[in-house]
């Protein structure tokens, strides 16, 4: 299986899948290839992206309309100081993603004009609050409900949207996050919706990260979506 790699993503990630050879049901795994461009033949697009903003360039070549499934501790819905604008505002101003299609999990980092655009596109978040309180099954029943209803699904995970205690190799770390468990509970429910097109893991950073904890939980995600 063809897995693209984005410029500068985690080798960590790649050397971890390498070893890879089942998931946790006992399936056996494919053969993992690395490529520096998005595969065209495969059935689901499966990619390590160093910075989220690579995000961006992978759905927007897609050539099939579709909604994005955000894991992460940030709505991703800022202006940097240069006036660009973050990735997922972007594919929602460019009408390249219908706010309707977007579902943010695991938030726990909300600036001000991100929750003003939140509220002005209707965009639906679930905070990590939110995800504590109502328990991670009921959560992830919901987020597959609504997503059922999207022609496709691309699924995305920040790192960061996973607790520092189990993923500390992010650039922007934000305590109370899921834990390893949860994070990949998610992903293993997700993976059997029948839209389902896609999976990135992003944000990894190997210089921060203790004993590649965080390449480990990465590369694992990409083993129980496969």
């Amino acid at each position: 299986m063809q897995i693209y790699c984005a410029s500068g993503s985690s080798p960590s990630v790649k050397a971890e899948l390498s070893r890879i050879t089942r998931n946790e049901l006992g399936k056996h795994l494919p053969k993992f290839t690395f490529e520096n461009s998005i595969p065209e033949n495969e059935e689901k697009i499966v990619s390590i992206v160093k910075e989220h903003k690579q995000t961006y360039s992978i759905i927007k070549s897609l050539d099939f309309e579709t909604g994005i499934i955000l894991f992460d501790a940030h709505p991703d819905l800022l202006n940097n100081v240069d006036g660009e604008e973050d990735w997922l505002k972007r594919l929602v101003n460019e009408r390249i993603v219908s706010p309707s299609n977007i579902l943010i999990v695991g938030a726990r980092c909300v600036q001000s004009d991100e929750a003003i655009f939140l509220k002005e596109k209707n965009i639906r978040m679930i905070t990590m609050k939110s995800f504590h309180e109502n328990g991670e099954e009921d959560i992830i029943d919901a987020v597959m409900e609504t997503a059922s209803q999207w022609k496709n699904v691309y699924v995305s995970v920040d790192m960061d949207v996973v607790d520092p205690a189990f993923a500390p190799g992010v650039d922007s770390a934000e305590t109370g996050g899921m834990t390893s468990r949860e994070i990949i509970s998610a992903v293993q429910r997700i993976r059997n919706m029948r839209n389902v097109k896609g999976l990135d893991v992003a944000e990894i950073y190997d210089e921060k990260d203790s004993n590649k904890m965080t390449a480990k939980l990465a590369a694992k995600l990409i083993g129980e979506f496969v």
